[in-house]
C-alpha cells in the first residue's frame, strides 16, 4: 500500500509492506545483498528507547560503531488529566542511539544487531545512506523526541534524512492466540537509487 504524501515538500515515498508470511530474514537478505553490490553505501540504525543492555551488546560487537547515545525523557505512556495534578511524577527516561554497521555481514548478523535482545523489540529505524550521515542530522533527530516534537520538527527530520536515504521501520506483533504479524514501513528517497521494484517480498 503506497501512501500519497499531501505535503509537496516531501522528497520520499512511503510503502507499507505486510511481511507476515515471509521468512523473518527475507528483507534483511535483500538489504545486505543490495549494500554488498553497492559498497559506497553506509548502513545505520537510529535506535529509539533501547535498553542499556542493548548498548552493551553493541559496544562489544566489532561490526557496530556507536556514534551517539543519550538518555532522553519520554512522555508517560498513559496521558490523563491526572498528569497535571501530579507534577512530581517523573517521566520515564530511555536511551536513544545512532549506530553504524560495518559490512560485509550476513543477513542473520544484521537481524541480530537490529534485534539485540528479543525479536519482539526492534531497536528502531534501519537506514541505508549514500554517504555519511549529515552533520546536523543529530540535532534534527533529537528534536523529534518529547517534549520538543512538533509536526514541523518531524517533517524537518524526515526531509533531512531522506535527502539521499532509504529508511526501513519494522513492527512485530503477536495477537492473543499467538499469531504473528510483521509489518514494514519503507521510506524511499526520490534522490536515491532505490525504487518500489526493490521491495520483492511481502504484500504492498
Amino acid at each position: 500500500m503506497k501512501y500519497k504524501e499531501k505535503n509537496k515538500e516531501t522528497n520520499f515515498d512511503i510503502f507499507k509492506v505486510d511481511a507476515s508470511e515471509e521468512e523473518r530474514l527475507t528483507p534483511f537478505s535483500c538489504i545486505v545483498n543490495y549494500i554488498i553490490k553497492n559498497p559506497e553505501l553506509e548502513c545505520y540504525i537510529f535506535a529509539d528507547g533501547c535498553p542499556d543492555s542493548a548498548l552493551k551488546i553493541w559496544d562489544k560487537d566489532n561490526s557496530v560503531e556507536v556514534i551517539w547515545s543519550q538518555t532522553i525523557k519520554q512522555p508517560p505512556s498513559n496521558f490523563s488529566f491526572l498528569d497535571d495534578l501530579l507534577p512530581f511524577r517523573e517521566e520515564p527516561a530511555k536511551t536513544s542511539a545512532i549506530i553504524r554497521i560495518s559490512f560485509p555481514i550476513s543477513p542473520a548478523k544484521l537481524f541480530s544487531i537490529y534485534y539485540p535482545e528479543i525479536e519482539a523489540c526492534p531497536s528502531g529505524l534501519l537506514v541505508i545512506a549514500k554517504e555519511e550521515i549529515p552533520k546536523d542530522i543529530l540535532e534534527e533527530y533529537k528534536s523529534i523526541f518529547y517534549p520538543n516534537v512538533t509536526d514541523e520538527s518531524a517533517l524537518n527530520f524526515a526531509s533531512k534524512a531522506f535527502e539521499k536515504w532509504a529508511i526501513f521501520g519494522y513492527v512485530r506483533e503477536i495477537d492473543q492466540i499467538g499469531i504473528e504479524y510483521r509489518f514494514e514501513n519503507i521510506f524511499l528517497s526520490h534522490n536515491g537509487n532505490l525504487s518500489k521494484s526493490f521491495i520483492t517480498w511481502g504484500n504492498l
